[in-house]
Formats: C-alpha cells, sequence, structure tokens
C-alpha cells in the first residue's frame, strides 16, 4: 500500500537508509502528524500576533514582505500536513490510475 512513498524517494535520490527510517517512523504517523497540527497552529497565532504588533503604526514593506512569506510557507507545510493526513485513502486512488490495464 505504501509503494508510491518509496517510488518517489527514489526517484529523489533517496537509498534503503531513508526506507529503513520511514519503517521505524509508521507507528508513530498519528502522534507526528498532531505535533505537526499543534505546531502549525501556534506559528499561525504567533505571525498573526507578530503582525498585529509589528504592523500597528509602522508601514514598512520589509516586515510584510517577512510576514507574507512566513504565511506562504506555513500554508505550504498546511497543504504538506493535510496530504499525509489523507495519504491512506489517497493513495489506492492514485494508485488504480498508475496502474497500466
Amino acid at each position: 500500500m505504501l509503494t508510491l512513498i518509496p517510488l518517489a524517494f527514489a526517484s529523489l535520490g533517496a537509498g534503503a537508509g531513508v526506507f529503513s527510517v520511514l519503517s521505524r517512523l509508521a507507528p508513530w504517523r498519528v502522534p507526528l502528524i498532531a505535533l505537526a497540527v499543534a505546531a502549525l497552529v501556534s506559528a499561525w497565532a504567533l505571525n498573526r500576533r507578530q503582525a498585529r504588533v509589528c504592523c500597528a503604526g509602522v508601514e514598512s514593506g520589509s516586515i510584510r514582505r517577512r510576514i507574507g512569506v512566513i504565511q506562504m510557507l506555513s500554508f505550504a507545510t498546511a497543504l504538506i500536513v493535510l496530504a499525509a493526513l489523507v495519504w491512506p485513502r489517497l493513495e489506492p486512488v492514485l494508485l488504480r490510475s498508475l496502474s497500466v490495464r
């Protein structure tokens, strides 16, 4: 069932050492995802607080750009965490669509 993950890592040049570590992390999937969600929520909260404090009276473009970059990175990270959450349901669909008939 987890055949696409090794294929993706192999295409990126990862070897057998990476795969052995991933097999050891499989039982910790749910706690690691919960930790990632908690870290994302705290990052968003701290970023919003910083945006309110720093940009309240200052019209600095560099501060706004930095906050925007942090928001975009947080959004990209949230997409990765969401993909990890839905991966068990998504992988069979991907495997069926990629299978040769």
